[in-house]
C-alpha cells in the first residue's frame, strides 16, 4: 500500500495524483512492484547460501585436526561459488534478467558436480546438506521462472 508523501493519504495503484492534496504521486510508483515469487526466490537463495557457508565451515573444522589439509582449489572454488550465488541473488533483486539464467547454470554445475562425485565416492550422510541446498535452489529457480516473475522481468519501465 502506498501513501502520499505530502499528506499521508492512501494512494490507489496507478493513481497519478493524490485524491486529498492533488499533488503528483512519486515517480517510484511507476515501477511495477516486485512479485512475491521473486522475494521468496531471493530469500531461498540466501538461505541456501547460509547453509552452504555453515557446511563449508564444518568441513574446515572437521579437517583441521587431521594431518592433511584441504586443497587450495577446493577452498577457492567453494568461496568463489558462494560469492557468485550471493551476487546473483542481489542481481535478481535488482531485476537483472540475465542473472536468472546465470543461477540456472550455477545450479546445473553444482548438480553435475554432485553427480560425478557420487560416482566416485559412496553416498553417505555427508551428502545430505548438499542435497538440501540443491533442492532449495531448485525451488528458487522454479519461482524465478513463474509467469508473474517472467512478466516482471520483461516489463520495461
Amino acid at each position: 500500500m502506498a501513501y502520499c508523501s505530502y499528506c499521508a493519504a492512501v494512494l490507489d495503484a496507478g493513481q497519478p495524483v493524490c485524491s486529498r492534496c492533488g499533488r503528483p504521486t512519486p515517480a517510484a510508483s511507476a515501477f511495477p512492484e516486485r512479485p512475491a515469487s521473486i522475494n521468496l526466490a531471493v530469500i531461498l537463495i540466501l538461505v541456501s547460501s547460509g547453509i552452504s557457508l555453515i557446511s563449508f565451515v564444518s568441513v574446515l573444522f572437521a579437517t583441521s585436526g587431521r594431518s592433511f589439509g584441504l586443497p587450495a582449489t577446493f577452498l577457492f572454488r567453494s568461496v568463489a561459488f558462494l560469492i557468485l550465488w550471493i551476487a546473483f541473488a542481489i542481481c535478481i533483486w535488482q531485476r537483472q534478467n540475465w542473472a536468472r539464467f546465470a543461477i540456472l547454470v550455477l545450479l546445473a554445475y553444482g548438480a553435475g558436480n554432485l553427480l560425478l562425485t557420487s560416482l566416485r565416492v559412496p553416498i553417505n550422510w555427508g551428502f545430505a546438506p548438499t542435497l538440501v541446498i540443491i533442492a532449495i535452489r531448485l525451488g528458487a529457480i522454479v519461482l524465478m521462472f513463474k509467469p508473474e516473475s517472467n512478466t516482471w522481468f520483461n516489463k520495461r519501465s
